[in-house]
């Protein structure tokens, strides 16, 4: 043997004995200071009371720990000497060396000797050590769950418990107590168990003492002791409840069995099985003034199938509960009952998720309610809620925590006498649930109904819904969806009022699936049996709906806008449905009837911005059972765009399809258009049948029509006087196309128009005012914007048509004049070819054919485009024999004589060219006009028209007057009615300014007939004058009425001198015819003076002049050159007034004459008082003789 090795070994062997001693040495001197140090602080904190120890020893080399006189100080000022809450006399830890091995506490015994422990009770629940539980609660919510230790053979030996009540005065003892645990262990690993399980104590001098059998030579050493406890009563031990706990027992009964396992085979195990019950069990819930019950049952039945306490498993064989009745409340701030609960159980989240020890496990094989009853409060909503879920009855298989298996799950209720009852299964991670409801009557929830919601809802619901939700997964979301493949509100009803706003048959929901989480919901069918909607708006302009809703509570900020929802409806129908709509908003208020509504819809996603377009076939009746019936019918399809979205034109609201009305009621609606109209839509009729394409984009309104439109029974009464304005009983356009883009009209199309047996009346107010003229009501003009640049002001196209007139009447009045006048049109009847706006040159052909005022014809022939600019025109119109007396109103007051007799016949022709150019030819034909007495209005006029009358008309009393027009329809000014009233003022004025001209038609020129001139100073009539009066002649004895009046003028300062000359040839013709014939050189008695002769006789006439005569100087006279003698003559002459006068009259004779020489009756003339005064005239005198023309 090799000696160096063996001492080397020994130098080894005894350096580890040393190194131990000196570890034991260091150890049993330091470790008692160390433990004592740390237990105090440590403990101290954890319980919140002083804790101090008297003495630690520890031996080393047994691994032996021991604490002598420890002490829990009592509650209040830490205080020398203090009085202690908990005494020990020792505490004897025998630990293993196997805790560096698992870096947890293992030991091969525990012995506590003589624990000492002080409990009061000061009444209501509150105990002294209060204090102390509240901070160990606090340190078990921060901790990690149960500590890892492996304890063998525990004992307490001699304790003791000495516990005051003091409100009651009463002590009580337990003594002698002895409690012997063969082990705790929840991390394995094997030691020496020299312990069976006992406990054993003296209670208030009472003995009481437990055994168990214990098989010492089995390989597992398996202990087994039994506990038994049947109705203890816990009414007596009800004062000692803690007052922190928001509950409080009432009362209960508890029965127990139970059977405790200690067994040794890779490890430790305890294993406790049994059977506990707590029958007729009240527990409340702490309230002011009161408490209020919580939780109650008649049994409780737990069947502990196994629970290994230091694993952490649980298997509950059964949990069954008969008739229990929880109460669950949310007060008014919101807070359930249930919450305070919990966060008293669990104050904090942390202390909520706890890491599970592994392997744990719960386990409970079949858990059942039967009779059960859960009781619903809530006094946080504005009507309090009181519900009971009774006959509550409940099964469930194979629930586990982790789950293991698949539960099933079933269970049955009624609530407020309705049935409810579901089946499912679960595994804790995901469940699926068919919930069954059976005609559950929905005013159940009114309460939260009420809270989002003013009108009462009522109805019956039946469903069956499948529940399926699932929780997260790694990367895989949970999910919740509902399926129901049908679900029924049968006799629903919105409103408490009758009838209610809405209400229906039945409302079904077929193959609904709502995926909650990805906020997705799709309905195969969802149908609306006989719904009724009473659809009303106030005075105000709200409807109904706007304020159904209930306005919500205001938040601090707005949260998070979420992601909108996606809803699929396979189909939508609504069948016998009915609407009433009362409409107070408008003026006038509207009122419509809808009846046997029937709708179905295809596909529909009606909460997508840009939606597809949806079949859709809609078809009802108007207007009530005993009234006025109509009909639409719509097969098309329609856009619905989700509210808030941009309404471009691609995802703008959009109809198309078939329509066909049939006798709408329109004037139903007439409301809606009482602010544009001064008239009365008593009653019209529209029926359509064809194609219509409606759009409706931001830039406005876009319409495609193609169809046959009828007007029926249309109805017009003036607002103000309630006289019918307009009444045609058929309109109808056949193939008419309408087009409109951004609001504007496009394109008017119509193949052919008819209108049958209609009527209008045009009147004339006290004002002057037209009625058609103030139909629509007149609005400042707004200032319009263009978002659409193709929406430029572009005149539409507009193609009509042949276009046929029968049986129409216009009923004309005129209350502008007094007395009022009135006249029809009837039986107006014609046609009127096709019409374009685009076709300048095209004009269309024009006939119609009526009657005026029932006497007269009317007949309107020719060509008129009325739609292009300048409008095209080439008509003829004629009016034959209208009896003019029903126009004395108007001859009275524009006249100022009314009319007695006479008739009217005219004819019109009107032209426009293409440059705007109008040609009108008035031709009146008026037949034995007579006009009346003069009227006595005040502001009657006084025109000559009877002279007029009388110088127009012919010996047959025919009267034909042509006024010609013509002017520019560019012109704003120019007006065809205001030229041809005053082309007959201006008629009328010439009967006093120019009656002659009205004699002989000559309406241009300016013939002065009724003036004839005469020489100066000379009354005859020379062959000018005559050729005058031979045409006045033929004028008067054509028009018997006329009476003539000569007038003869004479001016003494201007005819003077003429009027000498005149006397001193009349002088000289004196003395010519004194003469014998043969002493002349002209023998002629009537022929005129020669010149020869006239020298002669002047020279003679101017001998017997008594005129004075120059003389020579023997007193003769002297002979003078004729020229002399002529001015000496003349100024002897003498001229006065008189001659003039006598001048003035021989000329008026003259006239009359040369009239009667013409066979003019003697009746027609007269001779008028002479005039001498030329003041009349500004300009030179001219001589002549007036012919005034009059009828009387």
């Amino acid at each position: 043997m090799n000696m160096h090795l063996v001492q080397r070994w020994l130098r080894w062997v005894m350096w580890g004995l040393l190194g131990l001693l000196v570890f034991w040495l260091i150890s049993w001197a330091a470790v008692p200071c160390w433990v004592q140090w740390q237990v105090e602080k440590q403990a101290s904190q954890a319980l919140g009371r002083v804790v101090k120890i008297d003495e630690v020893a520890f031996l080393p080399w047994s691994m032996v720990l021991t604490l002598r006189g420890l002490h829990l100080a009592k509650a209040g000022p830490a205080v020398e000497p203090f009085e202690a809450q908990l005494s020990v006399d020792e505490v004897e830890i025998n630990a293993s060396v196997q805790s560096l091995f698992f870096w947890a506490p293992v030991a091969d015994a525990i012995v506590v000797r003589n624990p000492v422990l002080q409990l009061s009770h000061h009444g209501q629940g509150r105990f002294d050590v209060d204090d102390v539980l509240a901070q160990i609660s606090s340190a078990s919510a921060q901790g990690t769950g149960m500590p890892r230790m492996s304890l063998f053979n525990i004992s307490v030996v001699g304790g003791a418990l000495r516990f005051l009540n003091e409100p009651l005065s009463v002590t009580h003892s337990l003594t002698d107590l002895r409690l012997d645990m063969p082990f705790l262990s929840n991390i394995g690993g094997k030691r020496e168990v020299a312990t069976h399980p006992r406990l054993a104590f003296k209670l208030n001098g009472s003995t009481f003492d437990t055994d168990a059998q214990t098989t010492p030579f089995a390989a597992d050493r398996n202990t087994h002791a039994r506990f038994q406890v049947k109705g203890i009563d816990v009414t007596p031990y009800l004062p000692y409840w803690p007052a922190a706990w928001p509950v409080q027992l009432s009362k209960g009964q508890l029965d127990m069995d139970l059977a405790l396992d200690f067994r040794q085979q890779d490890k430790p195990e305890v294993l406790i099985t049994g059977h506990v019950a707590v029958r007729d069990m009240l527990l409340k819930e702490r309230s002011q003034p009161q408490d209020l019950p919580l939780l109650s049952w008649s049994s409780l039945d737990l069947k502990l199938a196994s629970w290994r306490p230091l694993d952490g498993v649980l298997n509950v064989a059964a949990l069954s509960l008969d008739q229990p009745v929880l109460h669950v409340r949310r007060d008014a701030a919101g807070v359930l009952n249930m919450a305070r609960l919990q966060n008293f159980l669990s104050t904090t989240e942390s202390a909520q998720s706890k890491p599970a020890k592994p392997g744990a496990l719960l386990a409970l094989d079949h858990f059942e309610i039967a009779g059960g009853q859960l009781n619903w409060q809530d006094a946080a909503t504005n009507q309090p809620v009181n519900l009971s879920l009774t006959h509550l009855d409940f099964q469930a298989q194979g629930l586990s925590w982790p789950s293991r298996q698949v539960a099933t799950l079933a269970g049955k209720a009624k609530l407020a006498g309705d049935s409810l009852s579901w089946s499912g299964t679960s595994d804790l991670t995901s469940a699926k649930v068919l919930l069954k409801s059976q005609e559950v009557a929905l005013k159940t929830a009114a309460p939260y109904w009420a809270e989002l919601f003013r009108p009462a809802l009522n109805g019956k619901l039946t469903a069956d819904v499948n529940i399926d939700w699932r929780s997260a997964v790694g990367t895989t979301p949970s999910s919740l969806i509902l399926k129901s493949t049908h679900i029924r509100v049968s006799d629903g009803a919105l409103g408490v009022t009758d009838p209610p706003d809405l209400a229906w048959s039945e409302l079904a929901l077929d193959q609904l699936e709502v995926d909650v989480f990805q906020q997705k919901a799709s309905a195969g069918r969802v149908g609306l049996n006989r719904p009724l909607v009473n659809l009303t708006r106030n005075a105000k302009g709200r409807w109904m709906v706007e304020d159904w809703r209930v306005p919500g509570k205001p938040t601090a900020s707005p949260g998070p806008a979420s992601d909108a929802w996606r809803l699929d409806l396979g189909s939508l129908q609504i069948k016998d449905g009915a609407l009433t709509l009362d409409d107070r908003g408008v003026t006038g208020g509207a009122s419509f009837h809808v009846r046997h509504l029937n709708l179905r819809t295809g596909s529909w996603q009606p909460l997508l911005s840009s939606p597809q377009l949806t079949p859709i076939q809609l078809d009802f009746s108007t207007g009530t059972a005993q009234g006025e019936t109509g009909k639409l019918a719509f097969d098309g399809a329609f856009r619905w765009p989700a509210p808030g979205s941009v309404t471009s034109h691609d995802a703008a609201l959009m109809v198309k399809g078939q329509l066909k009305l049939t006798r709408f009621p329109l004037h139903r609606l007439k409301a809606y258009g009482a602010d544009h109209v001064n008239f009365d839509l008593r009653r019209t009729e529209v029926g359509y049948d064809g194609n219509m394409d409606l759009t409706w984009p931001a830039q406005g309104l876009g319409l495609d029509a193609q169809g046959q439109l009828t007007v029926e029974n249309l109805r017009v009464f003036d607002a103000a006087q309630g006289q019918a304005l307009v009444d045609i009983q058929a309109l109808n356009l056949n193939g008419l196309s309408l087009s409109a883009r951004a609001g504007a009209l496009r394109q008017v199309k119509v193949s052919d128009i008819a209108l049958q047996d209609f009527f209008a009346r045009l009147a004339i107010d006290a004002q002057g005012h037209l009625n058609l003229q103030s139909m629509l009501k007149t609005h400042p003009p707004q200032q319009q914007v263009a978002n659409d640049p193709s929406a430029a002001d572009v005149s539409p196209l507009i193609e009509l048509g042949p276009i046929a007139l029968v049986n129409g009447r216009v009923a004309f009045s005129d209350s502008f004049i007094r007395p009022r006048y009135s006249a029809d049109i009837t039986d107006l009847s014609g046609s009127l070819g096709a019409l374009s706006n685009r076709s300048s040159g095209a004009l269309a052909d024009i006939s119609m054919l009526g009657k005026v005022a029932g006497s007269g014809s009317l007949e309107v022939t020719g060509r008129i485009n009325p739609l292009t600019r300048p409008v095209g025109l080439d008509v003829r119109g004629k009016v034959s024999d209208l009896e003019l007396p029903q126009l004395s109103p108007y001859s009275s007051k524009y006249a100022g004589y009314g009319i007695e007799r006479g008739k009217l016949s005219a004819e019109v022709h009107y032209r426009i060219g293409a440059e705007g150019q109008l040609k009108a030819d008035h031709q009146l034909t008026l037949k034995q006009l007579r006009f009346g007495e003069r009227s006595d209005r005040a502001d009657a006029p006084n025109l000559p028209v009877k002279l007029a009358v009388a110088l127009l008309a012919d010996r047959h009393g025919v009267i034909d007057l042509n006024l010609p027009i013509s002017g520019s329809i560019n012109d704003p000014d120019f007006r065809v009615g205001p030229l041809v009233w005053r082309m007959v003022l201006s008629l009328i004025g010439k009967a006093v300014l120019s009656p002659f001209s009205l004699l002989s038609g000559a309406f241009a020129s300016e013939d002065q007939l009724q003036q004839i001139d005469f020489a100066l100073g000379q009354s005859d009539v020379d062959a000018a004058a005559r050729q005058k009066l031979e045409a006045v002649a033929k004028l008067v004895i054509e028009k018997p009425v006329v009476r003539l009046t000569v007038v003869g003028q004479a001016d003494l300062d201007a005819e003077r001198v003429a009027w000498r000359q005149v006397k001193l040839r009349e002088m000289v013709d004196a003395e010519k015819s004194r003469r014998p014939l043969g002493e002349s050189k002209n023998a002629s008695p009537v022929s005129a003076v020669s010149q020869d002769d006239y020298a002669a006789l002047l020279q003679a006439v101017y001998r017997r002049s008594p005129v004075p005569k120059p003389r020579n100087a023997l007193g003769l006279v002297k002979a003078l050159p004729a020229a002399d003698m002529e001015a000496l003559l003349l100024a002897g002459i003498a001229v006065e007034e008189a001659d003039m006068r006598d001048l003035a009259e021989a000329r008026a004779e003259k006239v009359r004459a040369a009239l009667l020489a013409l066979n003019v009756p003697a009746g027609q003339i007269f001779l008028g008082s002479p005039a001498t005064s030329s003041t009349a005239s500004a300009g030179p005198f001219v001589p002549k003789a007036l012919l005034v023309v009059s009828t009387d």
